[in-house]
C-alpha cells in the first residue's frame, strides 16, 4: 500500500515525489508530514482524475502518464529548485515485467542524473523483490549506491506490511 505520515515525517524534505500516486493518499499525507511542493506520476487516467480531486487544494504537480515518461521532466524541475526531495517510488505492478517496462530502472536512472546526489529514495514493496519483481533487493541497494556511495539503506515499515519500504538517505 504505501507510506505513513510518520515516515514521511522522520525524512522530510519540502519536496516530494511519488510514482504510481495512484488516488493521491500519499500525496495527501506527505502534505500532511508538512512536505511543501508535491509531484505524482500515474499511468491510469481515472485514477489521476480522482487523485487531482483530492489533491486540487495543494501545490501539487501531478503528470497523467507512465513513470519512464515523465520522471525526467519531474527531476528537471526539482533541479531549477536545487532543494531536497523524498522520491517514493511505486509505479511498479505486482506481476509485472514479464515483457513489460520496469520503471524503477529508469526512475533511478533520472535520480541519478540529477544535480544533487543527496535526495531521499523510498521504494515500496521490498518484500516481492527478486520474485513479482524482477530485481533483487541487492540489485536495488547497488543501484541506489550508483547514485550516492555514501547512502544508508535501511529497511522501514509501510502501513501494511514491516520492513517494506526500501530507504535511501545520508
Amino acid at each position: 500500500m504505501g507510506n505513513s505520515v510518520e515516515l514521511i515525517k522522520k525524512y522530510l524534505q519540502p519536496i516530494y515525489v511519488e510514482t504510481g500516486c495512484s488516488a493521491g493518499d500519499g500525496i495527501l499525507k506527505a502534505s500532511e508530514a508538512g512536505a511543501e511542493l508535491l509531484f505524482g506520476i500515474e499511468p491510469n487516467t481515472e485514477v489521476h482524475f480522482t487523485c487531482l480531486k483530492k489533491t486540487k487544494h495543494l501545490n501539487f504537480h501531478h503528470f497523467d502518464g507512465t513513470s519512464e515518461r515523465h520522471i525526467n521532466t519531474v527531476v528537471l524541475e526539482i533541479d531549477k529548485k536545487n532543494e531536497r526531495a523524498i522520491f517514493f517510488l511505486d509505479a511498479h505492478k505486482v506481476g509485472c515485467c514479464k515483457g513489460e517496462t520496469y520503471p524503477l530502472k529508469y526512475e533511478l536512472a533520472a535520480i541519478r542524473k540529477a544535480r544533487r546526489k543527496d535526495h531521499i529514495v523510498m521504494i515500496d514493496d521490498v518484500r516481492l523483490f527478486g520474485m513479482e519483481l524482477p530485481d533483487t533487493k541487492e540489485e536495488v541497494e547497488e543501484r541506489l549506491r550508483k547514485i550516492n556511495v555514501g547512502y544508508k539503506i535501511v529497511c522501514e515499515n509501510s502501513d501494511t506490511n514491516e520492513k517494506d519500504i526500501l530507504v535511501a538517505y545520508l
